[in-house]
């Protein structure tokens, strides 16, 4: 395990706060691919490793340090839950 902080995930083409993430995987939302390393199943905010969404493509974490996606002023912008709109990283 390292020690960088998962802060939300990328899933279905937007990002989402653990909240939102979280709340979607306990609904059945997520499709279980292989387990996690260390045989572990489960991350630190208990999103299983392998997860898919429902168009069969893997769940990535997003960290603190990932750089944010630009507007046409090439200036960062939020980056926001597409589920309930909170701030997940600010710019």
């Amino acid at each position: 395990m390292n020690g960088m902080q998962v802060i939300g995930y990328t899933y279905e083409a937007d990002c989402h706060c653990i909240g939102c993430a979280k709340a979607r995987y306990d609904a059945g939302g997520f499709t279980i691919g292989t387990d996690g390393p260390e045989g572990s199943s489960l991350d630190e905010n208990d999103i299983p490793y392998g997860a898919e969404d429902r168009e069969g493509n893997p769940i990535h974490p997003i960290f603190p340090t990932d750089e944010l996606q630009l507007d046409d002023e090439d200036q960062p912008m939020d980056c926001i839950c597409g589920t309930c709109g909170g701030v997940i990283l600010e710019a």
